[in-house]
């Protein structure tokens, strides 16, 4: 996660069942900026009984985080051209 960080991408992990996904939620936490330059990464434990949510209620949780990474990302300039990649800003043709 932590190089992973430099680069435009945020991770969202999904948790069903009972487990307590320990190492999925210490991915969530990793502190900024000591650990990473910006939260990229969110957790979602759907409980055990993942079909008792609802459509809606599952994509808002599953992107509870990402707006705020949209913006850190896009302060530090990441939403542009990939570090070390070579590769395109999003949007540019091929």
């Amino acid at each position: 996660m932590g190089r992973a960080a430099g680069l435009p991408l945020f991770w969202q992990f999904v948790g069903f069942g009972d487990d307590r996904f320990a190492f999925l939620r210490k991915l969530d936490e990793l502190a900024v900026p000591r650990r990473r330059i910006v939260d990229n990464a969110g957790f979602l434990a759907a409980a055990p009984r993942p079909l008792s949510w609802t459509d809606e209620a599952l994509y808002d949780a599953l992107l509870a985080e990402f707006p705020s990474w949209l913006e850190a990302a896009g302060a530090l300039g990441l939403h542009g051209e990939a570090p070390r990649t070579g590769a395109r800003p999003y949007g540019e043709p091929r």
